[in-house]
């Protein structure tokens, strides 16, 4: 879905947007106080995968040697973690909890920018948006 230039500025459309396509939401950085809740509730990754760089949180991997290789279903290890790299910057503030990293992996490690399509009942183009400035 294309967003127009309003859009991605409104954080009322973009919960719209996030509200019809939930998987975009490991997109969506978090303040750091929302992330230490979150590195709390679950501060480790998931049984399958390893973190091969503590300070550098998009060095996730998996665990097997059969998934890191690139299959017709899935991308190599260094692949998603080049695409998770190349992410927009996050604005001050911010950040991505290790639960929103894992997303990511998970999320370019099966192909889902390709395969996932966005919610076609829903339209930012045509959602109703009131603006008030005082």
């Amino acid at each position: 879905m294309i967003l127009y230039k309003h859009a991605v500025r409104c954080p009322r459309a973009m919960q719209i947007f996030l509200n019809f396509n939930p998987s975009y939401w490991c997109f969506a950085p978090l303040r750091l106080t929302e992330v230490e809740v979150q590195n709390e509730r679950n501060p480790t990754l998931s049984h399958s995968l390893i973190r091969l760089d503590s300070h550098l949180p998009t060095s996730i991997g998996s665990k097997d040697k059969n998934a890191r290789v690139e299959t017709k279903c899935t991308r190599s290890n260094e692949r998603v973690r080049s695409y998770m790299r190349h992410l927009p910057p996050i604005p001050g503030g911010y950040n991505f909890s290790i639960q929103q990293r894992v997303e990511q992996f998970q999320y370019f490690k099966h192909r889902h920018d390709i395969v996932h399509r966005q919610n076609s009942s829903m339209d930012l183009f045509y959602a109703d948006i009131i603006a008030v400035c005082k």
